[in-house]
């Protein structure tokens, strides 16, 4: 008998034998998902999730956020009750990229309890937002998502590169359905629940949710938010069992791309780097790590063969964005020149205005230092006061090859650290 198969069913039949036979990425690089199908189509070849342990050590309104985080943490905020009021919560349910699991002892111990999981995913006070600032990094990464299953899941709608060194927020809501801020540092985390069995044991969030149950505030803010608790009911039951099927794996939180050595790299050889990155992105998560570190190990030997030694690094982080988060090219970014930037408004809104336009329009490194230099000139003060310096200009004896033809690829932003999403940003 002959069967006539759909060819997206044949596409996903193909990919299927590929992995089995060890030929195919089995872990495919895709962009945000749009909606709940989506999910359910794609959860079987994208079922792990990277995952992170949350030491919330404070809980507070906005006024105890760090001063350089509070415009985004203000904003997020405001996004996310307006989110919840309006019922705008359809990128609360894409695709999972990561979880958070809270650490034992930390604020907001009724995530961790038997009883204040219940009482939470009953009145629906499951939607949240994790805001994370890199070391350096003043603008930070806003994901959105949900409590299930005793984690939090948030969707990939912005780059996830989680350094060790990053300072994180979760916005939550408690059980009355008000808005609270937990503030703490995102570690890597244990797999499989093998920590969570030991929160959900727990007597202290049952005090907490005794000292927090207010009826009447519960009743005023689910008026508020009748639309999303409605829209919660009738989804909550297929997006628990999706989670349940995902399985956890550890980041070791420390990419390369913030590495000294990849910095160094990629500003003695571009096009070199540029095309190891090609070569490598979209490799599944257990090869990517092997094939990160032989990349940097063959530019790297050009660095040994050009000046008879190899690459300095000094053993700490040097954040190096891609192109979807910083306008300056990698190898010239540093926190010493953050703080230039920040005391330097037109600077700042020139480099705004930058990274609007697309990749192959923004600044290269020569131009992006003739643009540096010009305002090193006009603002000497400001760069003496934070004693900038070139840190990861090359010295004379690198010797890069020129790609023929002057042709001029697309900046590629790293991979991420091992474990983490492989899709192009």
């Amino acid at each position: 008998m002959f069967i006539r198969l759909k060819p997206r069913f044949l596409s996903y039949l193909l990919f299927l034998l590929l992995c089995l036979q060890g030929l195919g990425a089995c872990v495919p690089a895709a962009g945000p998902l749009q909606n709940e199908g989506d999910f359910e189509l794609k959860s079987l070849a994208e079922s792990f999730v990277s995952s992170y342990i949350l030491k919330a050590e404070e809980r507070f309104q906005i006024k105890a956020v760090n001063p350089e985080h509070k415009n985004t943490v203000d904003s997020s905020v405001a996004t996310f009750k307006q989110d919840l009021q309006s019922g705008s919560i359809d990128t609360y349910y894409n695709n999972p990229s990561f979880s958070i699991l809270l650490a034992a002892g930390s604020e907001g111990s009724a995530f961790n309890s038997k009883e204040g999981i219940e009482q939470i995913s009953k009145n629906g006070a499951v939607f949240a937002q994790a805001v994370v600032f890199n070391l350096g990094d003043t603008r930070g990464s806003v994901y959105k998502g949900q409590f299930s299953s005793g984690r939090f899941f948030f969707n990939r709608n912005a780059n996830q590169e989680i350094s060790p060194s990053n300072t994180t927020y979760l916005i939550a809501l408690n059980q009355n359905l008000e808005t609270q801020v937990f503030k703490g540092q995102l570690s890597a985390g244990l797999s499989a629940g093998s920590e969570g069995s030991a929160l959900s044991a727990g007597s202290e969030g049952s005090a907490l949710l005794k000292q927090e149950l207010n009826q009447s505030l519960l009743h005023e803010n689910q008026l508020t938010y009748q639309k999303t608790l409605e829209l919660y009911q009738a989804k909550n039951e297929a997006y628990t069992q999706k989670v349940q099927t995902l399985k956890f794996i550890v980041d070791r939180l420390i990419p390369q791309a913030w590495t000294e050595t990849y910095a160094r790299l990629m500003r003695a050889y571009r096009d070199e780097m540029d095309l190891e990155l090609r070569i490598i992105r979209g490799l599944p998560k257990g090869l990517l790590a092997d094939a990160w570190q032989d990349a940097v190990n063959r530019v790297g030997q050009r660095w040994q063969a050009d000046c008879g030694y190899s690459v300095p690094d000094s053993g700490k982080l040097f954040p190096q964005y891609g192109p979807d988060r910083s306008a300056i090219p990698a190898g010239y970014q540093s926190e010493t020149l953050n703080r230039v930037i920040e005391e330097i408004p037109e600077f700042k809104a020139r480099l705004a205005a930058e990274l609007k336009l697309d990749p192959p329009a923004r600044f290269k490194g020569s131009n992006f230092m003739a643009v540096l230099q010009s305002y090193q000139q006009s603002h000497p003060e400001i760069f003496a006061k934070h004693q900038w310096q070139d840190e990861f200009a090359p010295p004379a004896c690198v010797k890069p090859r020129k790609r023929s033809g002057g042709v001029q690829l697309e900046p590629m932003p790293p991979p991420n650290a091992p474990g983490g999403d492989l899709s192009r940003k």
